[in-house]
C-alpha cells in the first residue's frame, strides 16, 4: 500500500476530488479504518449536486462529518451549487507522485505509462496498454452514456456500503 500525501483535516468535513482511478476510495478506506468517529462518505457527489444542500443542513444541525468524493470539481462549480464554503475543506487526489512511489519510482515508466495506481499492479506492457485504452475510452464515453448514480459509504471502524 502506497502512503499517499493526501492529508485531510479530520476535525471537519472535506471534499476529495480527483480523476477516476486515482485511488480516492482506496485512500478513504485506509484513512478511516482506525478513526472512532462516524463519517458519511458520498462518492461521485458531482452526479447528484443537489445533495449538497442536505449535506450542508446535516453539518449545521446534526454536526455530522462528511467526506465527499468526486471526479469533477469543475462540474460542480459550473452548476453553481452549494460548495459548503467554510464547512468543508477541499483536497485533491492526483496520480501517484515520485515521493509516494519512493524506490518504486521509475521516470521511464511514468513517462511511458503514467502513474495511476492501478498501473503498478499490472505486470505486462500489454496489460498496461489495455488498461489505458479502457481508461481513455471510459472518459470519452462516460459523460454521455452513464446515468447519474452515487454511493454512500459510512465508516465506523467497519466499512458499510449503501447504494442509493
Amino acid at each position: 500500500m502506497v502512503k499517499r500525501l493526501i492529508n485531510p483535516i479530520i476535525s471537519d468535513s472535506f471534499f476529495l476530488f480527483g480523476a477516476r482511478g486515482t485511488g480516492k476510495i482506496t485512500f478513504l478506506t485506509e484513512f478511516f479504518k482506525d478513526l472512532p468517529v462516524i463519517w458519511v462518505v458520498v462518492d461521485e457527489i458531482q452526479k447528484v449536486p443537489k445533495l449538497l444542500n442536505l449535506v450542508h443542513h446535516l453539518i449545521e444541525t446534526k454536526k455530522l462529518k462528511f467526506a465527499l468524493t468526486g471526479s469533477s470539481a469543475r462540474r460542480l462549480k459550473q452548476k453553481g451549487v452549494n460548495l459548503l464554503a467554510g464547512r468543508a475543506f477541499t483536497n485533491y487526489a492526483f496520480p501517484l507522485t515520485h515521493i509516494e512511489l519512493g524506490e518504486d519510482f521509475s521516470l521511464q515508466d511514468v513517462l511511458q505509462w503514467g502513474s495511476l495506481p492501478k498501473l503498478f499492479s499490472l505486470t505486462t506492457d500489454d496489460a498496461r496498454a489495455a488498461y489505458l485504452r479502457s481508461y481513455g475510452l471510459h472518459y470519452v464515453t462516460s459523460a454521455s452514456i452513464r446515468p447519474p448514480s452515487f454511493h454512500i459509504l459510512i465508516f465506523w471502524r467497519t466499512l458499510y456500503w449503501v447504494s442509493v
